[in-house]
C-alpha cells in the first residue's frame, strides 16, 4: 500500500526533473544560432565558416542519439541522464573559452553528443513514467523546451550588452545543466515500459519506419533552420540584431510555447494524432505565408510577423505529439526514441547547414523556402505513416 501511495509522488518528481532539464536543453539548442554571429566576429571569419560548428554539433547529436537507445536500456537510467547533463555543463563552459573555429568544431561535436543523450532519455523516460496517459506530460515536457528556447535570444542579447560576448549566456546554460545533473542523481527512475521489457521481440517494418523518419527529418529540419537563422534573417532584412531581429526570434518561441501549452489542454480531450496533424497543417500554411511576405520585408512588415508567430503556434505541438503517436502505435522503447532522434538529428544537421551556406548569397531568401518545403513534406510523410499503421489502432 505504501508503494502504491508513493507512486504518484515519484512520477511527479520524475516529471519535474525532466521539465527542468528540458528548459536547459531548450537554451542549448536555441542559444547556438544567435551566438554564431558574435562568435564569427570574434574569430574574424564570415558566418558560413562558423556555421560549420552546427554540422559538428548535429553530427555529434546523430552519434549520441544512436548510442542513447542502448544506454537507457541499461540499469539505472537516471545515472545516464545525470552524466549527460554534467557533460553538457562542461561543454557549455568550453564555449566561453573557445577562441577559434576549429575549437568551436570540437566543442560543438561534444555538446551534440551529450545533449542528445538527455534529449532521448527524457523523451523515453517520461513515456515510461506515464504510460498511456503521457500525452499532456509529453506536451508539458516540450513546453519546457520552448521556454528555454524563448529565453535564449534575450539571454544572448543581454550577454552581448553586458560583456560584449556570449560568455555569460553559456555560463547560465552550464549552471542549469549542472543543477539538473544533481537532481537526476537524487530522483528514482521509472520502470521500463512493457514494450521495452520485451526487447527485440517486436520488429518494426522498414516500410513503417521510412515515412515516420521522413516526417521527423523534414519537420525538425524546418524548426532547426528557423531557430538557428531567424535572428540573422531579421538582420539581413534590415532589423537591428538586439532589437527587432531578437524580438522576431523571441516571438517565434513565445507562440511556440503557446502552441505546446494549448496542446496540453487539447490532449486531455482529443487524440495526440489530431493535434500533431493540426500543427503540421498550420505550420505549413504559415510557412507559405512566410515565403509570400519575405518579398516585401521591412522592420514593421505585418505579414512577416504574422507568418513567424503562426509558425511558432503550429510547430509547437508537432514533435511531442508525433513522438506520442509513434510510441502508441509502435511501442514506447528507447530504441524507437533513439531512431526518431537519429533522423531528427539528421534533419537538424543538414538543413541549418544548407541554409547557412546560402543565407548570405540569397539575402536571407532561402530561410522561408526551406521552412515551407520541409513542412509540406513532413505532412505527407506523417500521413503515409498513419496509413501504414492503421492496423495497429
Amino acid at each position: 500500500m505504501t508503494a502504491q501511495r508513493d507512486l504518484p509522488h515519484a512520477r511527479m518528481r520524475q516529471t519535474r526533473l525532466y521539465l527542468f532539464g528540458f528548459v536547459a536543453l531548450g537554451l542549448i539548442d536555441a542559444a547556438i544560432g544567435p551566438s554564431l554571429g558574435p562568435l564569427a566576429r570574434s574569430f574574424g571569419v564570415d558566418l558560413a565558416a562558423v556555421a560549420s560548428a552546427l554540422v559538428a554539433m548535429a553530427v555529434g547529436r546523430l552519434l549520441g542519439s544512436a548510442l542513447s537507445g542502448r544506454l537507457y536500456a541499461l540499469p539505472a537510467p537516471h545515472r545516464t541522464l545525470a552524466l549527460g547533463f554534467a557533460f553538457s555543463a562542461l561543454m557549455a563552459l568550453a564555449i566561453t573559452l573557445t577562441q577559434s573555429v576549429p575549437g568551436m568544431l570540437v566543442v560543438g561535436f561534444g555538446l551534440g553528443i551529450v545533449s542528445s543523450t538527455v534529449d532521448v532519455g527524457s523523451n523515453t523516460l517520461i513515456q515510461w513514467a506515464h504510460g498511456e496517459r503521457v500525452g499532456p506530460y509529453m506536451n508539458a515536457l516540450h513546453v519546457a523546451f520552448g521556454i528555454g528556447g524563448a529565453l535564449a535570444p534575450p539571454t544572448v542579447a543581454m550577454s552581448l550588452q553586458a560583456v560584449t560576448g556570449v560568455q555569460f549566456a553559456w555560463a547560465v546554460v552550464a549552471a542549469l545543466c549542472l543543477l539538473t545533473a544533481l537532481a537526476a542523481l537524487r530522483t528514482p527512475a521509472p520502470p521500463p515500459s512493457a514494450a521495452q521489457a520485451q526487447g527485440t521481440k517486436n520488429k518494426i517494418s522498414p516500410l513503417v519506419l521510412l515515412p515516420l523518419g521522413v516526417t521527423f527529418f523534414l519537420y525538425v529540419g524546418a524548426e532547426a533552420s528557423l531557430v538557428t537563422w531567424l535572428t540573422d534573417y531579421g538582420v539581413l532584412m534590415g532589423m537591428d540584431r538586439v532589437g527587432a531581429a531578437t524580438a522576431l526570434a523571441t516571438g517565434f518561441w513565445v507562440t511556440y510555447i503557446v502552441g505546446r501549452l494549448t496542446a496540453i489542454a487539447l490532449t486531455r480531450r482529443i487524440a495526440p494524432l489530431r493535434v500533431a496533424l493540426g500543427g503540421l497543417v498550420l505550420g505549413a500554411l504559415a510557412a507559405i505565408l512566410f515565403v509570400l511576405s519575405s518579398a516585401h520585408v521591412e522592420g514593421g512588415n505585418a505579414p512577416l510577423w504574422v507568418a513567424v508567430l503562426a509558425m511558432g503556434l503550429g510547430f509547437g505541438p508537432v514533435f511531442p505529439n508525433a513522438v506520442s503517436v509513434a510510441g502508441a502505435r509502435l511501442g514506447a522503447t528507447s530504441g524507437l526514441t533513439s531512431f526518431l532522434f537519429v533522423v531528427a538529428g539528421a534533419g537538424a544537421t543538414f538543413w541549418p547547414w544548407w541554409v547557412g551556406q546560402r543565407i548570405d548569397a540569397t539575402a536571407g531568401g532561402v530561410v522561408p523556402w526551406v521552412a515551407a518545403a520541409c513542412m509540406a513534406g513532413s505532412f505527407v510523410g506523417f500521413s503515409a505513416f498513419l496509413l501504414r499503421t492503421r492496423q495497429r489502432l
